[in-house]
């Protein structure tokens, strides 16, 4: 497998809340997306990613191992729903972070099949025959706006209420995850990204990029990134790339 992680601060933050991880042993790759006062988001996204991928470790063997079939749909929402869990209660321990959360974003490779979570509006995309196919649907209040026809998608993507998530990890209800099992091939390339790429670029920019840039991961997440950037780079932006052999 061939994979690449990136993240950037972007133009006009002083940090970056986003926090990403690629572990090829396990064919495991996640991107979170904090928010939250002070140090909130740093630290939310972080606890995510570290709890969530600490959980995966624990149960899911290495690539190319024999081991028994595991239910991973309920595996990778209980990884989640419980990060959401510990977010909660460091939040509520500490003043400084109150009120933080985090969207998520996660993909496993099993043999020909990508098992993919999400919580949020950060996003998975396939690339397919030079088509970008996106896996997750936002859990935002313009992403239900849209799906019910009261505004179009490319009104959501200026709409003063985007920035709304019906959705996150650390609130007090256990959130909605969802899961979704893709068939991939070698001919294939799987994209995760906070909304600080698809906020900024429109899934033609992006298809364009990865297309053009498909057979050098590491040059594709500079490109895009760049790209992000050049547009406003108003908000951290993270992508992982990932392809099959």
């Amino acid at each position: 497998m061939r994979a690449s992680a990136r993240t950037d601060v972007g133009r006009l933050r002083d940090t970056n809340e986003d926090c990403v991880v690629l572990d090829l042993e396990l064919g495991l790759f996640m991107v979170a997306d904090g928010m939250g006062g002070r140090n909130g988001g740093e630290v939310a996204s972080r606890l995510a990613v570290d709890l969530t991928v600490s959980r995966l470790r624990e149960s899911l063997p290495a690539l190319g191992a024999c081991p028994e079939p595991i239910p991973m749909a309920g595996l990778l929402s209980e990884a989640l729903t419980s990060a959401g869990r510990a977010i909660h209660a460091r939040a509520a321990s500490s003043a400084d972070l109150g009120g933080m959360g985090t969207t998520a974003v996660l993909a496993v490779a099993r043999g020909s099949n990508l098992h993919v979570a999400h919580v949020g509006d950060s996003r998975a995309y396939l690339l397919r025959a030079g088509r970008l196919m996106p896996l997750t649907r936002d859990h935002s209040l313009v992403a239900e706006m849209v799906e019910k026809g009261e505004i179009t998608s490319n009104e959501a993507r200026t709409h003063r209420l985007r920035s709304i998530l019906t959705q996150t990890l650390g609130g007090e209800s256990a959130p909605q995850v969802d899961v979704a099992v893709v068939p991939w091939n070698k001919e294939d390339c799987l994209l995760l990204c906070s909304d600080g790429l698809s906020g900024e670029l429109e899934d033609h920019r992006i298809e364009a990029i990865l297309e053009r840039f498909r057979t050098d991961l590491k040059r594709a997440s500079q490109e895009l990134i760049r790209a992000a950037n050049v547009s406003g780079g108003k908000d951290n932006v993270s992508v992982i790339l990932a392809c099959p052999e």
